[in-house]
Formats: C-alpha cells, structure tokens, sequence
C-alpha cells in the first residue's frame, strides 16, 4: 500500500482487510480463486540475495518469485482459513505456485514493463542500478534498471501476458470446481 514498507505485519492486516471481503462473497455461496501480485516482495528478495551473494549463491528471479508467491500463498491462505472459520464458512483453502512459459521470442521479453522492488530516488540509488544498461539474467532473459519518471530508480522485468488457464484448469479439475458451481447455484437459488 502507499506509504508503507511492505512488512510483514503491514502485509498481514493487508490481507486481514482483503480476507474480509472474499469472506462476504462466498457467505452467500460464491467460490474464490485469488491470485496477487509479488514484484515489490520479488525485488526484495533478490536484494537479499545480491547482498548476502559473497556467502552464498544468488538466487535467480524465477526462484525468488516462486518463493515469494509461496510465503504470500502462505500468508493469504492462513488469513482466509482464520476469516472463514470466524464467519462460520467450513470451505477449503489451498495455494498453488504456478509458473508461466513464456516463447524466446515473444516480443514482451524485449520490453520491459514491470518494476520489481523498491523505488530508489537519486541519491539512494546503488551504482550497480544506474549502471546497469541492460544485463543478462537468468535463462538469457534481459534485465534492466532505469529511471522511472521523476520518481527514482527502479529495476524493471518483461510482462508477458498471463495465461489464465493454469488458475481454470485447477479449478476445475483439482478442486472439484464443477460440484463447486453447482453448491453456488444451488445457494443462490435457496437464498
């Protein structure tokens, strides 16, 4: 949210307020597929990694972003298992970490779109940042920091567009998503 560091207290009571509206909808018999976005806490975690890179191994990007995907997953779904139960909802709730493959030549890889971590103004900023034109990262995927507006410095990544399939056909198949319509339809019509 704007104006706050990103903790993991602030994260939680984030979580805690979004919990509250996906609780009122599937109180009257509505199912949830939730998904998030992890680029500030991908960006942190690639910080982490850089910087304790002289003790041990840097992570790659798809890695940090399956780890944060997984710890937000975490979080997300022990505040909506403790939502639901206070609303008296016995549903199940699972967390999936997906991953998206993307062509080498999709266009999108030669465009990069979305900031990953923090935003840093320019005294802040760390050299390697400005410096960085463009570097290889992980898979030959290119990476790059630049100058965000009048706001500051910030790393940047390629955005493809995300397939949504992945979230259906789980739905579908692994959480019995045709019985699951078919309770909501019949809670609806019983309302």
């Amino acid at each position: 949210m704007p104006g706050e560091k990103g903790t993991l207290e602030e994260q939680r009571r984030n979580l805690q307020t979004a919990c509250e509206g996906i609780a009122a909808v599937m109180s009257v018999g509505y199912n949830a597929v939730v998904t998030q976005g992890n680029g500030p806490q991908v960006g942190d975690a690639l910080a982490r990694s850089e910087l304790t890179g002289s003790q041990m191994e840097p992570l790659p990007m798809d890695a940090c972003v399956a780890e944060t995907q997984g710890s937000i997953g975490s979080l997300l779904q022990q505040a909506l298992q403790k939502t639901l139960q206070r609303h008296g909802l016995s549903r199940p709730v699972v967390t999936i970490v997906t991953q998206v493959l993307i062509s080498p030549r999709d266009p999108a890889l030669r465009n990069l779109t979305k900031p990953v971590g923090p935003l840093y103004n320019q005294t802040a900023c760390p050299a390697k940042l400005r410096n960085w034109a463009a570097t290889i990262g992980t898979r030959g995927l290119p990476r790059k920091a630049r100058q965000w507006g009048t706001s500051g410095w910030a790393r940047f990544r390629p955005a493809p567009p995300i397939h949504r399939e992945c979230c259906w056909s789980q739905w579908k198949a692994g959480t019995g998503g045709e019985w699951l319509g078919r309770r909501a339809r019949q809670s609806n019509a019983q309302a």
